[in-house]
């Protein structure tokens, strides 16, 4: 049975696709979470330069391209060791609809990877995944070996 799939019950939005090394701040696409409880964000990073001064945060706003407010408890700071890792964020109940991640970077160049957005908790499960960022999905339950 697949009702118990965590990839028939969430969805998965690839919502920046990398940013090339600076020292600039970085803001993701929306996520709009209408039918959701909560979304996890997975902020890949890639190379971080010695000194570099690098956080994450979540913001929400009430309405799309609205006026956004940083979310308290979700600022990540990001060391310089932490090349090539990804930092989690997640957010249960936002307050407000439309959320999105930030990412600032100074001091010295850093490298962003990805960041992808995977919302679950959906009122009307099976979800379908954002076919512009996920190319491919399957679901198997109790699989044969091959």
């Amino acid at each position: 049975m697949l009702g118990h799939s965590l990839g028939r019950n969430c969805k998965v939005t690839l919502i920046n696709t990398g940013e090339s090394a600076g020292q600039t701040t970085i803001t993701s696409d929306e996520i709009n979470m209408a039918g959701y409880e909560g979304c996890l964000f997975l902020v890949h990073m890639g190379t971080i330069d010695g000194g570099a001064a690098t956080t994450c945060y979540v913001n929400q706003a009430a309405t799309t391209g609205g006026s956004e407010a940083r979310l308290e408890g979700t600022r990540i700071t990001i060391a310089e060791g932490d090349d090539d890792e990804i930092q989690l964020m997640d957010v249960y109940r936002p307050e407000e609809q439309f959320l999105e991640v930030e990412v600032t970077r100074a001091s010295a160049d850093s490298t962003i990877q990805s960041i992808v957005a995977i919302q679950y908790g959906s009122r009307k499960p099976p979800v379908t995944h954002d076919s512009s960022t996920v190319a491919n999905a399957t679901y198997v339950a109790g699989p044969d070996e091959a």
